[in-house]
């Protein structure tokens, strides 16, 4: 007999177990009411990381795009002669936007400007770009980069520190000459940045440094004028260049005067290449012309420095109660006379005459200090070596130190001529060939650095216009006077430099209080 299944409730039994019931009522309802918010949570989520996918992404590139224009920032910055922050129309480069920074190089025919352009796509933003002008045509960009599409509309100009990174202003400046400019900070601002991406950079021009900067300031150009009169610098018939770096003409000219009547007068073809010339008041500062002058660089104002070696001590003479002496050895059409450290109270060297023989060979060994109570003159064709030492010229008159007439060779190896007050003077076609020491002796055996000076006169010797009856404080170069690899400088604090004719001189630096080049000079500034 079979059994059908019983029926219990309008329900059929299931023989597995299982029944046929469906959800209720508050199931359905909890299962709509929380199924929203789960797949909610889940779009919310992958909303956040797709959007923080972009950002990142947004500020990767930017970052990129940032540290890329770093590097080039640095380069433009070490390259410039010449910077502004003013918001110049049109700007150094170009003539679209508002310009944060131009530059001018020191080759005097490129310049680059960072510029703020907006851009409207319904509303406005802006966009930072850089452009590179050259051959001397700064109107038209020879290239343009965008550095950031999203600007800040707020974006500051940079800040500039002058004359210590301490110091730094953000107001804005006219078109100053780099060399009084210790850094330039650059705070880019972009909108969904939360801190300034922040470049910096130091003029390569601003660190014209003399001599191992010896009072902390590297601001000294490597010709400086510390004379405030009239005439402290004179070119004429010659051309003056200076170079620092290895660069040419991109270095600057630092003159302490404002006179209204001519602190420099340029004449005769007088040539000055240089990127800039320096005056405490470049409006009331006059540049005198006559003839057919050459090229005049822009002038620019600036804080002048005190004199850098102001501070720097004398080297000590050796006392009368220590002599030098000199030997004389002949040989087949030769005469060499070698000396020795020490107290020379006469001009003769050798015992049995006064002073050398034309045409020989003069050797100072070094070792030590040498003092001339009287002048001391090379001969005529002779070759002179200075050794290790610095040379100290006791005599006050124009023959302090002295070439022959007619043409000498000096080499020097570490070796300071110091004349305290007297002329030093290198006349007719003389070579010179001048190492600085690292070092002297100073008071009770001290030691000295030197900073690079090769020639130093201490001498007062007043104004250009009186310079031909001072008899003091004066280094002279003579017609066809060469002084070449000088890798040291030539420190004439108060008097001047003067080159007579035809004369070539290739130094680190002149700090004078003033100067006279005349006469077809070739004179080379930084050259190392």
């Amino acid at each position: 007999m079979t059994t059908l299944p019983t029926v219990v409730h309008g329900y059929r039994d299931d023989p597995k177990g299982r029944g046929e019931r469906g959800f209720t009522l508050v199931e359905l309802l909890i299962v709509v009411t929380i199924l929203p918010l789960v797949i909610g949570a889940i779009s919310m989520g992958l909303v956040s990381v797709l959007s923080l996918q972009s950002r990142v992404s947004n500020r990767l590139s930017g970052s990129g795009d940032l540290e890329t224009v770093d590097a080039t920032f640095v380069k433009d910055i070490q390259s410039a002669t010449t910077i502004t922050t003013e918001a110049t129309s049109p700007p150094e480069c170009g003539t679209t936007g508002t310009q944060l920074l131009g530059l001018v190089w020191s080759d005097g025919q490129s310049a680059v400007s960072y510029v703020s352009v907006p851009m409207t796509n319904g509303t406005t933003n802006y966009s930072l770009e850089r452009t590179y002008c050259t051959f001397g045509d700064f109107a038209t960009p020879a290239r343009t980069t965008v550095i950031s599409y999203d600007l800040s509309g707020s974006q500051s100009a940079p800040s500039i520190c002058a004359p210590t990174y301490s110091s730094c202003s953000s107001s804005l400046l006219p078109p100053t000459a780099a060399a009084t400019i210790a850094a330039v900070v650059f705070s880019i601002y972009v909108p969904m940045s939360s801190a300034p991406y922040t470049m910096v950079a130091s003029p390569r021009a601003g660190g014209d440094t003399v001599g191992g900067t010896p009072t902390g300031n590297s601001m000294v150009p490597p010709l400086t004028l510390l004379g405030s009169g009239c005439g402290v610098l004179g070119v004429g018939n010659g051309t003056l260049s200076i170079n620092v770096n290895g660069g040419t003409a991109n270095g600057n000219l630092g003159i302490d005067s404002t006179c209204a009547d001519g602190a420099v007068n340029l004449a005769n073809e007088g040539n000055i290449d240089a990127a800039t010339i320096l005056a405490p008041d470049p409006s009331t500062t006059t540049i005198l012309t006559s003839g057919n002058p050459g090229n005049i660089p822009p002038l620019f104002g600036w804080t002048a420095p005190p004199d850098p070696f102001s501070g720097l001590v004398a080297p000590q003479a050796p006392p009368s109660t220590s002599p030098g002496s000199c030997t004389r050895t002949e040989e087949e059409h030769s005469v060499t006379y070698t000396c020795s450290p020490g107290y020379y109270a006469t001009n003769v060297y050798d015992g049995t005459s006064a002073g050398f023989a034309n045409n020989s060979t003069v050797i100072f060994t070094g070792g030590g200090n040498y003092y001339f109570a009287q002048d001391l003159s090379l001969p005529n064709g002779s070759t002179t070596t200075f050794g290790t030492g610095a040379y100290i010229f006791g005599a006050t008159d124009s023959g302090a130190f002295t070439t022959g007439t007619n043409g000498i060779t000096v080499y020097g190896d570490n070796a300071l001529l110091y004349a305290p007050s007297g002329w030093i003077q290198f006349q007719n076609n003389s070579i010179v060939d001048l190492v600085p020491p690292s070092n002297w002796l100073g008071p009770n055996g001290s030691v000295i650095a030197s900073h690079k000076v090769t020639v130093w006169d201490g001498g007062v010797c007043g104004s250009y216009a009186a310079s031909s009856l001072c008899s003091a404080g004066v280094v002279a170069l003579g017609n066809n006077a060469t002084q070449t690899n000088a890798f040291g400088g030539i420190y004439v604090p108060g008097g001047g430099v003067i080159d007579s004719q035809n004369a070539t001189i290739d130094t680190d630096f002149i700090i004078a209080s003033w100067a006279s080049f005349l006469n077809g000079l070739n004179l080379t500034i930084g050259s190392s």
